[in-house]
C-alpha cells in the first residue's frame, strides 16, 4: 500500500466513524488505537499512554475548567440580564438598536466566559422574546443571537485559544490578545450590517417605542451600571495577562474569584447555585478534555503511521503561500460543517503549523488567529453547527428550523469577510500581542 493509499484509507475510516454518531472522544481514540495495532504493532499502546500523560502534565490546560467555572458562576449570577437591560437602555432608541444591544452583550459574555453556549442560551432566553415582542424580524433576531454567541469561542478567555496554545506551542496570552482584535472586528461587522439593514428596512428592527423609554439621563446611568461589572471583570482577567502580572491559568483563577464576588453582590450566592455551577463545570470540562485526549491519541498514531507527513507533503508541494492558506482555510471550513472544533484543532494543527512556519515562513500567531476565526465560523455553519442546535432547543415562538438555517447565512458571509480582512491586514490580530509587556 502506497503512502497516498494509506492516507486515503485512514481518512475514509475516520469519516465513517464520525458519521456513525458515537461519542467523539471514544470514536477517535478507539480508531487511532485500532489503526496503530494493525499498522504499527504493540508499540501503539505505550505511544497512546505517553501522549495522554503529556497532556495531563500540561499546566496551561488548567485554564479550561477554571474559565468554564467562571462562566457558570456568571450565568447563575444573572449577569446576562443585567447587561442586556443596560445595553437596551443605551441603544433601544435606534432602528435595530435591540439587535445591536444583543450583539454587544454577546461580545461581553464571550469576553467574560469563553463559552458559546452561554451567550446563545442566555440571550436566546432574555433577548429573543423581547426582540420578537417589539416586532423584530425572526431571522434577524435569531441570526444576531447566534452570531454574537459564537464570538465566545474567539474572544478571550477562549477555551479554543487555550487548547491551540497548548497544541501549537504558542503563548496563550499572546493568542488572547490576538483574539481581542479579531473578535472586535467581527462584532463590529455584525453591528454595521444590522444598522444598515434596519436603516434601509426599519420594519425589520423598529426602535423601542418612546413611551417605553426613560429619560436620556436615566437611561445612560442605568446602562453604565449594567455593563460596568462585566467590563471590570474582563479588564481584570485580560489586563493581568497583558501586563504580565499573571499567566492565563492564574488569570482564570482571578476571574473565577471575581465572578464569585459578583454573584454575592447580585444576591445569588447560595448552595444551590454553587452546586449547579460546580456540577456543570465538571460535566463540560470532562467532555472537552476527553475529546482532547481521544483526538490527541488519534493524531499521534496518524503521525506515527506517516499519514501526517504524506498530507504535509501534499500541502507543501503547492509551492505558493496564498494557495496554501486558501487550501487550508477551505479544508478547515468544510470540516467545521461536520466535525467538532476540538478534533479539527488537535488533528490538523500538528500537520499545518510546521508547514506554515518552516516552508512558507508565516507568523505562527497570525496563522493561528486565522485558523481560530475559521473555526469560529464552524459553530454557525449548516448542517451541524452547534449554534443552530442551541437555538433550536430554545423553541422561540414562531421560529422554525428553516428560519434558523436561513438566518445564519448573512452572518456566515460576514465571518468570511472578517477572515479575509485578518488575512489581508495581519495587524488586526498581531498588533496587541506585539505591545504586550511580556
Amino acid at each position: 500500500m502506497t503512502d497516498i493509499q494509506l492516507l486515503a484509507l485512514v481518512v475514509v475510516l475516520l469519516l465513517v466513524v464520525l458519521f456513525l454518531g458515537h461519542p467523539l472522544a471514544l470514536s477517535l481514540g478507539a480508531l487511532g488505537i485500532l489503526l496503530g495495532l494493525v499498522f504499527l504493532g504493540p508499540s501503539t499502546l505505550p505511544l497512546a499512554i505517553t501522549k495522554t500523560y503529556s497532556l495531563m502534565c500540561n499546566f496551561s490546560l488548567i485554564a479550561i475548567p477554571l474559565f468554564i467555572f467562571m462562566a457558570y458562576i456568571l450565568d447563575k449570577a444573572g449577569i446576562a440580564k443585567v447587561m442586556f437591560d443596560g445595553m437596551r437602555d443605551l441603544t433601544g432608541g435606534l432602528a435595530g438598536g435591540l439587535a445591536v444591544a444583543t450583539d454587544l452583550v454577546c461580545t461581553l459574555i464571550g469576553a467574560s466566559t469563553g463559552i458559546v453556549a452561554t451567550g446563545i442560551v442566555s440571550m436566546g432566553v432574555i433577548a429573543g422574546p423581547h426582540m420578537l415582542k417589539h416586532g423584530y424580524d425572526k431571522k434577524l433576531t435569531v441570526g444576531c443571537i447566534m452570531a454574537g454567541g459564537t464570538l465566545g469561542i474567539l474572544v478571550p478567555p477562549s477555551i479554543m485559544l487555550v487548547l491551540m496554545g497548548a497544541v501549537a506551542g504558542i503563548s496563550v496570552g499572546r493568542l488572547f490578545m490576538g483574539g481581542v482584535g479579531t473578535g472586535l472586528l467581527l462584532s463590529s461587522l455584525y453591528i454595521i450590517y444590522m444598522l444598515l439593514l434596519c436603516r434601509r428596512h426599519p420594519e425589520l428592527g423598529p426602535p423601542v417605542p418612546v413611551e417605553e423609554r426613560a429619560r436620556i439621563r436615566t437611561r445612560i446611568v442605568r446602562g453604565i451600571k449594567g455593563v460596568s461589572p462585566p467590563i471590570l471583570l474582563i479588564l481584570a482577567v485580560l489586563g493581568s495577562i497583558f501586563m504580565g502580572v499573571a499567566t492565563p491559568a492564574q488569570a482564570a483563577a482571578i476571574g473565577a474569584f471575581i465572578a464569585i464576588i459578583m454573584m454575592i453582590a447580585y444576591g445569588q450566592f447560595n448552595l444551590e447555585n454553587m452546586t449547579s455551577a460546580t456540577t456543570e463545570t465538571l460535566k463540560i470540562s470532562c467532555m472537552v478534555l476527553l475529546i482532547i485526549f481521544g483526538a490527541n491519541i488519534f493524531s499521534a498514531i496518524f503521525m506515527a503511521m506517516g499519514c501526517g507527513r504524506t498530507l504535509g507533503d501534499i500541502f507543501a508541494a503547492l509551492d505558493n503561500k496564498w494557495l496554501f492558506i486558501g487550501s487550508t482555510m477551505l479544508l478547515i471550513y468544510i470540516l467545521g460543517m461536520f466535525i467538532d472544533w476540538t478534533a479539527i484543532l488537535v488533528l490538523l494543527i500538528p500537520i499545518f503549523f510546521p508547514i506554515a512556519i518552516e516552508t512558507y515562513g508565516l507568523d505562527p500567531l497570525w496563522f493561528g488567529m486565522i485558523v481560530a476565526v475559521n473555526l469560529q465560523a464552524s459553530f454557525l455553519s449548516p448542517p451541524f453547527g452547534y449554534a443552530l442546535f442551541f437555538m433550536r432547543a430554545l423553541k422561540l415562538p414562531g421560529v422554525t428550523l428553516g428560519d434558523i438555517y436561513r438566518s445564519s447565512l448573512p452572518f456566515l458571509g460576514l465571518q468570511v469577510v472578517g477572515l479575509a480582512l485578518v488575512i489581508i491586514f495581519p495587524p488586526i490580530a498581531t498588533y496587541l500581542p506585539s505591545i504586550m509587556h511580556w
